[in-house]
Order: structure tokens, then C-alpha cells, then sequence
């Protein structure tokens, strides 16, 4: 099963970017892991240390 590790600075919004900004690159990510449905994603961002996922 091939795994991605995915840190979202600098991959799916420019690093250091302003808020509104995060996530612009997401649909090119969503596009890629339609086509590829066996991958999983593992999270490894230090936004863990200030983000939660509760009520997520």
C-alpha cells in the first residue's frame, strides 16, 4: 500500500502565506489521489501542535 506523508506548508499553499491562501493548491492534490485510490495519507504537519481535530 503506497503511503503519502503530507505536511501542508509548502505543499498545498505557499509556505508562510496568509490565511486566506491555505489550501489553494488542494484540488490538485484531490485530483491526484482520485486517480489513485489504494494511497493513504498520513499527516505530518506541525500544525498538529496548534490545530485539533476535534469537531472536525
Amino acid at each position: 500500500m503506497p503511503i503519502l506523508f503530507l505536511d501542508f506548508d509548502g505543499v498545498l499553499h505557499p509556505e508562510h502565506c496568509h490565511e486566506s491562501k491555505h489550501f489553494c493548491c488542494l484540488p490538485v492534490l484531490e485530483d491526484a489521489l482520485r486517480q489513485a485510490p489504494e494511497w493513504q495519507v498520513v499527516i505530518s504537519s506541525t500544525w498538529r501542535l496548534q490545530k485539533s481535530l476535534a469537531g472536525r
